[in-house]
Order: structure tokens, then sequence, then C-alpha cells
């Protein structure tokens, strides 16, 4: 890397300047640096690298760190990076992860389905059981971490509040099965302890909604009885009204 400094800066640095507020500069005379008016700063490029497009590889994420760092370097840079209880438990979730993702490759490989290039890259770098003892690591140090008291507060705070609502809506669950038990037993010994009402009323309404619901073939044959019965009733009334006529007719003449 060149610094090109401006070509009045560079003229100043060829004067001698004596200062006349010292007496032991006017002695020795030093090189003063005028202050430079601009400063172009022009990285070191190489144009053949250019002319071909040559890409430079790009930085691994910190999720792939976790995943391909050795042992050693995970431990040292869980314990730098992510001293909170949320940035573990999210490195956690991103190792789990990249083990659903080794689990689905090796369905695809066993599928006898092709990967693609990265893919396969991927599946050839990473370590599968090196990433399961990082997995069971980390659990286990967040384990520690709520044991120790170390979790969040905010964590800490919904755990509790969620632990409380399961135990409300338990307690809620159980008081709604009491109520429905004893309405139900009210209920059964209501039934038992009270006649049903026989209002003349209340039983024609009860024969006029069991007849809708009646079936039809029921209700013709209902009605065909009926029928029957009014038939007979009209022939029965006046069987009786020609035997009383006759009775007066046998009385009158034996008078």
């Amino acid at each position: 890397m060149r610094i090109v400094l401006a070509p009045r800066a560079r003229e100043t640095t060829q004067r001698r300047c004596l200062c006349a507020c010292d007496s032991a500069r006017l002695a020795c005379g030093r090189r003063v640096l005028a202050p430079a008016q601009f400063v172009h700063v022009f990285p070191k490029l190489d144009a053949s690298k250019a002319a071909s497009g040559g890409e430079v590889e790009d930085s691994l994420s910190p999720a792939q760190l976790l995943v391909f760092s050795e042992m050693d370097t995970f431990k040292a840079m869980i314990a730098a990076k992510t001293p909170t209880f949320s940035q573990r438990k999210r490195a956690l979730d991103a190792l789990k992860a990249s083990k659903a993702r080794i689990a689905s490759l090796e369905e695809a490989l066993t599928a006898m389905k092709p990967l693609s290039d990265d893919e396969q890259s991927w599946y050839d770098a990473v370590d599968a059981e090196g990433l399961g003892l990082k997995i069971s690591w980390l659990a286990q140090t967040l384990e520690k971490m709520v044991d120790d008291g170390q979790a969040r507060a905010a964590h800490t705070r919904t755990h509790n509040l969620l632990g409380a609502a399961d135990r409300r809506t338990h307690a809620n669950a159980h008081a709604r099965t009491q109520a429905r038990t004893q309405a139900r037993t009210r209920c059964c010994t209501h039934a038992l302890t009270h006649n049903a009402c026989t209002h003349p009323r209340a039983r024609a309404r009860m024969h006029a909604r069991r007849r809708e619901f009646t079936p039809s073939r029921a209700r013709s044959r209902t009605r065909a009885l009926d029928t029957t019965a009014t038939h007979v009733l009209t022939h029965f009334r006046g069987f009786l009204g020609l035997v009383a006529t006759r009775l007066r007719i046998s009385c009158r003449s034996e008078r």
C-alpha cells in the first residue's frame, strides 16, 4: 500500500523552518512537515488477477464456524462470543439445524438421489460425530446455567409465566369437570324426585310435537285408525238413537 502526498506537502518537507520562539531550535534546524491537505491511499491491485476475474473466497458465517471448528476452538468461541443464555440457545439451534441437514442428506444418499456440488462439499467437510459431541456439550452447559440461575431474567420470567398458565388451565379444567358432574347429578335427582307435568294443554302440545316427528307411514296409519274409530262411533250413535226412538214409541203405545 502506497501513501501519496500532495505536491505542497512535498515542497514543504524540503524547506528548513527555524522557530523564533525557542532558542534551542535556532541551533539545530530540523525538517518540519507542514499539514497535508490531501492524503490519497491507493490499494495494491493486481491487473492480471483482476482481468482473469478471480473471486476472493467468502469468509465463513458464525454458524459455519460453530459447525466446522475443532472442539477446543468451539468451546473457546462459546465462552468468548456467546456469554448469555439466549446466545448459546441460538448456537444450539444452529447446530441442531446442521444435524438435521446431515440426516436429510443421508436420506437422499440412501435413496440414490444425487447431491448438488454445494451439498456434497458441505457433507464431506462436516464431522457428524463431532457435531453430536458439540450439541451434547452445549446442552449440558445450558442446563448448568439454568441450575446455577445464570439464565436471562426474561427467559426465567417467561418460563414462570408459562408454568403458571399451565397450572391455571389445569385447575380451570378440573373445576369445569366438577361443575358438569354436579349439574348432571342435580338433573338426575330432580327427574327422580319430581313427577312430569300432566296438564291437558301440556299433554296436547306434547302429542302435537310427537305427531310432527312421527314417520309419515305411522302417521297415515294413525289417521286411518282415527277415521275408522270415528265411523264406528257415528254408527253406534245412530244405532243408539234408533233404539231410543223405538223405546219411546213402545212406551206411548202402552199408555
